[in-house]
């Protein structure tokens, strides 16, 4: 009985430990793009977990994103964050579907 209830305290500070390992890594923008100034595409690798953190790292660093990427004023932008995952993918290459999780950004 003991040594059930040690295995399963185990099991549960591992997975703390590796929840807690995942969060400390940065967000990292690797790639921006806007069409013509409406909307803004950033792709990003290694966004949080849950919705709320996202949304509370979106509006953390809201401002050097705003200022790296600078908009012209006056008018509304629609900022669409995209975790990459495992990367980009070559369409040229994608032989497999569903073609639907694609988007296309133009070779700059």
């Amino acid at each position: 009985m003991k040594s059930k209830l040690q295995k399963i305290i185990l099991c549960l500070f591992l997975l703390c430990c590796i929840y807690n390992l995942w969060t400390l890594r940065p967000v990292q923008i690797l790639y921006t793009y806007s069409d013509a100034g409406n909307s803004v595409f950033l792709v990003v690798d290694h966004l949080p977990w849950t919705d709320s953190d996202k949304i509370n790292w979106y509006l953390k660093h809201q401002n050097e994103i705003k200022n790296q990427h600078p908009l012209p004023e006056g008018s509304w932008h629609t900022w669409y964050v995209i975790d990459i995952g495992n990367g980009f993918t070559d369409y040229k290459k994608y032989i497999e579907g569903p073609y639907e999780d694609l988007y296309c950004f133009p070779d700059n």
